[in-house]
This record gives C-alpha cells, sequence and structure tokens, in this order.
C-alpha cells in the first residue's frame, strides 16, 4: 500500500514536472530571446557609436586642420597688426605734413601782406590805383541804386533836384552823375585824413571775407555808419519792402546780398584810399571844389572825360563851370590826384576854382 502510494506520486511527481517543462521552456524562451535582442542591440550601439565617433585618424585630421587655421589666424592677427601701426605711422606722417603746410600757407599770407604793404599802400603810384578804384566803385554802385529807384516808382528828375537844385545838365543822361556825388557825399562826409592799417582788408580780394573774419573791426564800423548814410530807413523800404537790412546792419551784422555786397566793395576802396594817403606821406591833404567854380585842368577832372570832354581844349575847358563834385582831390607830395567834377559850359566870366583842403565834405 505503501509501495503504491510511492510509486503514484512518484508518476505525478513526473508528470508534473513533465507538464511543467513547455511552461518553463516558454519561460525561458523570451528571456532568451530578449537577450539575444539586447545583444543585438549592444551590437547595434556599437555599430552607431562608430560611425558617429570619428576615428583617431580623423580626429588627428581635424586637429592639424585647426592648427593650421589657428597659426593662419594668427598670421592675420600680426599683419593686421602691421597694418595698424603703418596706417598710424601715415596719420602722424599726415598731421605733421598738415602743420608744414599750415606753417607754410602762414608765410605765404605773411610775404602777400608784406608785398602788399609795400606795393599796393605805400606808394604813390598804387595810391593812384587806389583812387581810381574808389571812383569806379562809387560808379558801380550808383548803376543798381538807380535801377532799385525805378523799379520803386521813383521821379529821378525829383531825385536830382533834391541832391542838386540848379544844377545844369548837358544831356538828360547826365543826371546819373547827381546820384554819383549823393553817394560820394556821405561816404566822404565828415572824414579827415588819419593813417592806420589797411592791410586787413587789403589781404582778400572780397571784402565781405574781411568783414565774415572780424565783423567788429573798424572797417566793419565804418560799413556800418556808412550805408546807414548812403540808404536811409525811406529809401531802403521802398527798395524792398521792409528794414531789413537797416535792422541787420544796425545790429553789427552785414547781410551777404548782392546789393550790400557792391555797397561793401565801394566802402573798402574809400577806407583803403583814406587810410592810405597820410601813411605814404604825413603831409597829405584832401581837398574839395566848390560848386560854380570855373574849371581847371590843374586841380579837376571832368567825370565825362571819357566822351565829349576829352576832345575840347584847355581854352574851350576854361568854359565851363562846376556844376557840383563828385570825388574830392588828394595831394600827396609833389603829385595831385585831380577832383572829378561835373561840369557845363558858361558863357560869363567867373573866378577861377575855390578849393578848401583837409575835409572833402
Amino acid at each position: 500500500m505503501v509501495y503504491k502510494f510511492a510509486k503514484v506520486c512518484k508518476l505525478k511527481s513526473i508528470g508534473v514536472f513533465t507538464s511543467e517543462i513547455p511552461n518553463l521552456q516558454h519561460l525561458h524562451k523570451p528571456i532568451f530571446n530578449d537577450v539575444l535582442l539586447s545583444g543585438n542591440s549592444n551590437e547595434e550601439i556599437k555599430c552607431n557609436d562608430q560611425k558617429v565617433l570619428p576615428s583617431k585618424i580623423e580626429v588627428k585630421a581635424k586637429e592639424e586642420s585647426c592648427g593650421d587655421l589657428e597659426d593662419f589666424l594668427g598670421k592675420l592677427k600680426s599683419r593686421k597688426s602691421g597694418k595698424d601701426s603703418k596706417i598710424l605711422r601715415l596719420r602722424h606722417l599726415l598731421h605733421d605734413l598738415e602743420i608744414r603746410n599750415e606753417n607754410l600757407n602762414e608765410k605765404i599770407r605773411q610775404i602777400r601782406l608784406e608785398h602788399r604793404k609795400k606795393e599796393s599802400v605805400l606808394s604813390v603810384a598804387k595810391f593812384q590805383e587806389v583812387f581810381k578804384a574808389a571812383s569806379k566803385s562809387i560808379h558801380d554802385f550808383a548803376k543798381p541804386l538807380i535801377s532799385l529807384m525805378k523799379a520803386s516808382g521813383w521821379d529821378l528828375d525829383m531825385a536830382t533836384k533834391s541832391i542838386e537844385s540848379d544844377a545844369v545838365y548837358s544831356n538828360k543822361c547826365d543826371k546819373k552823375y547827381a546820384f554819383e556825388a549823393y553817394i560820394a557825399r556821405r561816404m566822404f562826409h565828415s572824414i579827415a585824413l588819419t593813417s592806420y592799417d589797411v592791410s586787413d582788408v587789403m589781404k582778400f580780394d572780397d571784402p565781405f571775407d574781411a568783414l565774415m573774419e572780424n565783423p567788429h573791426s573798424d572797417f566793419a564800423k565804418f560799413c556800418g555808419v556808412k550805408y546807414l548814410l548812403v540808404v536811409p530807413p525811406e529809401m531802403e523800404e521802398s527798395f524792398f519792402g521792409n528794414l531789413d537790412y537797416h535792422n541787420f546792419v544796425m545790429s553789427g551784422k552785414h547781410p551777404r546780398t548782392e546789393f550790400y555786397q557792391l555797397f561793401a566793395k565801394m566802402a573798402k576802396w574809400i577806407w583803403v584810399l583814406l587810410g592810405s594817403a597820410v601813411t605814404i606821406d604825413p603831409n597829405a591833404t584832401m581837398f574839395s571844389v566848390s560848386k560854380g567854380s570855373m574849371f581847371s585842368n590843374l586841380y579837376m577832372e571832368s567825370v565825362k572825360k571819357e566822351n565829349e570832354f576829352a576832345i575840347l581844349s584847355d581854352e574851350e575847358q576854361a568854359t565851363y563851370k562846376v556844376q557840383f563834385m563828385i570825388m574830392p582831390g588828394f595831394k600827396i607830395g609833389s603829385i595831385i590826384m585831380k577832383s572829378q567834377v561835373y561840369a557845363s559850359q558858361h558863357h560869363s566870366s567867373s573866378t577861377v576854382a575855390a578849393l578848401t583842403g583837409n575835409s572833402a565834405y
């Protein structure tokens, strides 16, 4: 009995074991497969790592390439540093050249200034040229003044009568000389000959540059005072419809317009004329000619000398009477700069020209 029970248990145990084998095999199979798979995955990772990670040769090549690039970059930096040093040297050289150029320009300016002082001012011959330039500048400024009067509706006949009420003109177009006389009277009004340096004006071809360089100089003040005399407020307002010029000049400024620039040019030559006379000759004098005086070619010249007056003989010229003076005369040493006058013919006797010295008006 006991034997049978043991045999049955043995068989059952064998049956149980054998029946469980497939299950165990089933349980072991996926584990084995996973191991295989995990083994394959490791191989794939190794393969992939071999693909991603560069080889030692590639790493070495890249390191050498980087080294070459660093060397090249170092060379570029060195070349840049050399270029920067060269640029700095060239800048210093340019600065030195600019300073030398400025010094040379200053020397040239000083030489020209000295030359102009000697040749343009301190000689009677040059004074005569300045006198002619001053006379011409008055004539040149009278042209736009008359044009503005016409454009503004002025009665020119009435205007000339207000300047010279009883002047006798050879022809109507000669009335323009009355306006030149008007300008000259105001430019030379209350002027006495004094010596002063005119080089600060003469060094500029354009006198407006002198005004811009030193707007508060004696020449600038001269321009301001004389402009207000030549072009009073009533005249300016009729010309331009306002008093902008007047207000500008009153504030010590100088308008950069064609009209004022022509005035400044005229003022320059009169300024130089008045300042250089006594510089050349301390005993220089300025004289005027009285209205109604007999014309004398010793002290006078006609403003019409280039026209019909030039062909008259001395005897015929002596039959002419001074209607009004335009430019005063000057006596420097033994040289006489003749006064410029407008004269017309008359048939009655009169006295010889009456001369007054020192102040022209």
